[in-house]
């Protein structure tokens, strides 16, 4: 934001110039604020290398308005002219940042580094490329991190949480818990299907948030299907499968709200139809219904196939759930167990935690949106209520529960002494640290993608696309998985696009337009964020699981895929043309067994691991 101000003229030499964006991109709008220091001060001033206005009128002082650039725009009063700084770039290049840093995390295996050089060239293209603004740009890509995420109250939230959590892994590892869940549960499930379904069925349950899913599930179940020599890349594909698709489809979620609202804004539901317009897009959930089904499959066959069959066979003939050089988002003292007696009498070390977490942040959650003042009086179902809920603040009190109730079990029980039991916890900590910056650098991104107006140049470009037409829901679909996959955010994804894409399709008399293109929306949303190696979900998953995270990305990324082609094909091109959602479901689900059948090759696997 700059201030241009002339000093000991006469007015309205003093003026404010301001822009919403650090960099103007020629050819997309941008908000231009105009104010006079005195408000007595009503005129015209004269604008330059702005489209369609060559003068605007000051009220009482100020002028606001989206205008749009194709030079560096300067605004003058008689002889006086008063510059923008801010760069004015060739639209295209917003695009580059986060696509430098998708290739450099797939050609480096470094998501940090990938995402430090995606922050650093964003910031080249704001600020200059002189040498000097070349270095200064690297220091402010760093102060940028740190000032998006201590900055935001929600970002720094999620911070404590996931190290809360680390904290929390960490007592229940020490204390046996973590060794002991996984010996009792080894009694009741023996057989790599078995941990697979178990840990499907789990994230189907406990699909309250999609952080918390993927940190509870990951780390509750990791023990048992390191024993049952089932991958971390897999376990990450199961549990990031189940997380965002079953928070999107879920009747009592933190996302569910938040979805409806955006079309509640974009003017073509009211409050009081947002639970109903919610069941007519259920059924067109395609991508989510279809990804958690093929989890199901996958984990019931035992077939796999592409990177993730090869990450399996390594698995099953060495033993090793991860590659010998992978870098996993969390220390070995935090992912692994080193336990070697049976201690399945302290299974509640880990189960009692997690409970009180659950418990704990499903009534916290409650209660804060109770008093959130937001309520409308039609608003009284329990999914309603927690959706007005602080979820990030909530969140993080219920993990304080969790770690609250760990320490009290291995102190009381007498499987640690306190000074060990804040030692653990330190450690469970400390673990988590690789994953909190990683995550610091991803929000960044997405911060920095606002700044360059990235979502908004890709808008500008498909929009002709967005045509009014049987082929909308099949298009929208496609558009939002792309700019989630390339701003690494599927609620960025889905606040840019429910607006613009809603009242096209409520122009048109058919309910499969309707619902399907808002549904393809939320799909086309989580899965660009699913094949994403810079969106923050699928890097909590990793941590959740413990597992390499470009080898997570890059084993999950044809399964994704694949859904994604099946939903497109059998589902959102059929609904456009007015084909019931319940004939494109069970044609969806034959077509990914057929095709599993066809590209899935069952392993090798010795019997006691059948």
């Amino acid at each position: 934001m700059l201030l241009l101000s002339l000093i000991g003229a006469e007015k309205p030499a003093d003026l404010t110039v301001e822009a919403d964006h650090k960099v103007l991109l020629k050819g997309v709008p941008f908000l231009l604020t105009i104010e006079a220091k005195s408000d007595d001060f009503s005129g015209e001033v004269t604008l330059s290398g702005v489209r369609d206005h060559t003068s605007v009128l000051l009220v009482k002082g100020r002028w606001e308005g989206t205008v749009i650039a194709d030079a560096p725009v300067s605004v003058s009063w008689g002889d006086k002219e008063w510059k923008l700084d801010r760069r004015v770039i060739p639209a295209w290049l917003s695009i580059l940042p986060p696509i430098l840093a998708i290739l450099l995390a797939i050609l480096t295996r470094e998501v940090f580094v990938a995402l430090f050089g995606g922050l650093w060239l964003g910031y080249i293209l704001i600020i200059g490329f002189g040498p000097l603004d070349i270095l200064f740009a690297a220091v402010t890509a760093v102060e940028s991190a740190i000032q998006e995420t201590f900055g935001s109250v929600d970002h720094g939230m999620m911070l404590l949480f996931i190290l809360m959590m680390g904290g929390m892994v960490g007592i229940m590892t020490a204390s046996g818990g973590t060794k002991g869940f996984s010996d009792m549960v080894s009694r009741r499930v023996r057989t790599r299907r078995g941990g697979m379904v178990a840990t499907w069925i789990f994230g189907v349950v406990l699909f309250i948030d999609d952080y918390a899913s993927s940190l509870t599930i990951g780390n509750a179940m990791r023990p048992l299907t390191d024993r049952l020599r089932i991958s971390r890349e897999k376990l990450s594909y199961i549990i990031d499968s189940t997380a965002a698709p079953m928070a999107t489809i879920g009747f009592v979620s933190t996302w569910i709200v938040f979805e409806t609202d955006l079309f509640v804004s974009s003017g073509v539901i009211t409050h009081s139809e947002a639970f109903s317009t919610f069941l007519h897009i259920l059924p067109y959930s395609f991508y989510a219904i279809f990804t958690v089904f093929f989890v199901f499959l996958i984990s019931v066959t035992g077939r796999d196939f592409g990177p993730m069959r090869k990450a399996e066979e390594r698995t099953i003939q060495s033993g090793q759930v991860s590659r010998l050089d992978a870098h996993p988002l969390v220390d070995r003292e935090v992912a692994e167990v080193f336990h070697l007696e049976n201690l399945s009498n302290r299974w509640l070390n880990v189960v009692l935690p997690i409970l009180s977490f659950l418990v704990g942040t499903i009534l916290l959650l409650y209660f804060s949106g109770k008093e959130s003042g937001t309520l409308s009086p039609d608003e009284t179902s329990f999914w309603q209520i927690i959706g007005h809920a602080h979820t990030e603040r909530m969140i993080f009190w219920g993990s304080i529960i969790g770690c609250l109730v760990a320490m009290g079990l291995a102190i009381f029980k007498g499987h640690l002494g306190v000074r060990q039991t804040l030692a653990s916890w330190y450690r469970g900590c400390r673990g988590m640290f690789l994953a909190v910056m990683v995550l610091i650098f991803a929000w960044s991104m997405a911060g920095l993608c606002g700044h360059l107006s990235t979502g908004l140049w890709i808008e500008s470009q498909i929009h002709h696309l967005l045509i009014s037409g049987n082929w909308l829901p099949a298009i929208t679909f496609v558009v939002c998985a792309f700019l989630s996959f390339a701003t690494g955010s599927s609620w960025t994804t889905m606040s840019i696009m429910a607006g613009i894409v809603a009242p096209i399709a409520w122009a048109h008399p058919e309910l499969g337009i309707h619902y399907g293109t808002l549904a393809a929306v939320l799909s086309g949303s989580i899965f660009g964020d699913h094949i994403s190696p810079i969106s923050d979900t699928t890097i909590i998953s990793s941590v959740g699981a413990a597992a390499d995270h470009i080898d997570h990305v890059k084993t999950q990324a044809p399964y994704g895929l694949l859904c994604a082609l099946v939903a497109l094909c059998c589902g959102f091109i059929p609904a456009g043309f007015g084909v019931s959602p319940w004939i494109s479901l069970p044609v969806g689900i034959v077509v990914l067994w057929a095709l599993l059948t066809l590209l899935g090759k069952k392993l090798q696997v010795a019997h006691d691991l059948v």
